[in-house]
């Protein structure tokens, strides 16, 4: 079982507009949200002080939509709740000594000027925006944080599921030459894999087809673009799974 983080924050940043951010300390949170500052804060779902935190600064979640944010287990999926979104998310296990289909989620609040997302293991996707905004090259706006994210996310899964393709190819072009007890076990330990990975980004594709087509007025004509190309490339990865699983 895991150790529980010292803190229930990992980070509180004020977005700048032009690429930037601030970062915040605990005490500033609060006021800022009120303000409708672009703020984005992330948090550890694991932590016993998250859930009374999730309460206390956004009166807009029930009891429910909060267990469900701090949850051992989610699934993919998108959820209007009056002019808030929440998002759930899973991105390839990229930690050390982990299996890449051991995949890590990220839940997400989301309103027009505030992103609070939870982790209960580290995900490399969002270390990449962090590292972005300390540049000064990172998203400006709380719906690009949101775009951004995904789209690093599934950036990141593209070298994973190219290399289980090839993989596959290249054993099966050996089991047709040489027929091998040994191929062809590991032949089907790579099908099991492309059913673990597509158990997810199946209901993902969906969860970003869903957000795509939400009536917020803060999601514009360029969000919707970027997060359609989003859905493509998801539904590609899943084609791409079902090819390998079908073999």
């Amino acid at each position: 079982m895991s150790a529980i983080p010292d803190k229930h924050i990992v980070h509180a940043l004020l977005l700048d507009g032009a690429g930037g951010a601030q970062a915040l300390d605990v005490d500033e949170i609060p006021a800022r949200i009120a303000a409708g500052e672009p703020v984005w804060v992330h948090l550890e779902a694991v932590h016993p002080d998250t859930p009374q935190w999730l309460g206390q600064h956004l009166p807009i979640l029930d009891a429910l939509m909060i267990d469900a944010l701090v949850a051992e287990e989610t699934r993919p999926r998108a959820i209007e709740h009056d002019n808030t979104i929440l998002l759930f998310l899973r991105g390839v296990n990229l930690n050390e000594n982990a299996e890449p289909e051991d995949m890590v989620s990220i839940r997400m609040c989301i309103g027009e000027k505030f992103c609070v997302s939870l982790r209960r293991r580290p995900l490399k996707a969002v270390s990449d925006i962090v590292q972005r905004l300390q540049r000064g090259n990172g998203p400006g706006a709380i719906p690009d944080l949101v775009n951004d994210l995904a789209g690093t996310l599934f950036d990141r899964m593209e070298p994973v599921l190219s290399e289980l393709d090839e993989r596959t190819d290249n054993l099966e072009e050996l089991v047709a030459d040489k027929p091998d007890a040994a191929i062809r076990h590991e032949i089907v330990s790579l099908r099991k894999r492309a059913i673990l990975l597509r158990r997810y980004l199946a209901p993902q594709r969906d969860a970003i087809g869903r957000l795509r087509t939400m009536p917020h007025t803060w999601l514009d004509d360029r969000h919707r673009r970027h997060l359609y190309e989003h859905y493509d490339q998801l539904t590609r990865f899943v084609e791409d799974l079902d090819a390998v699983r079908e073999r």
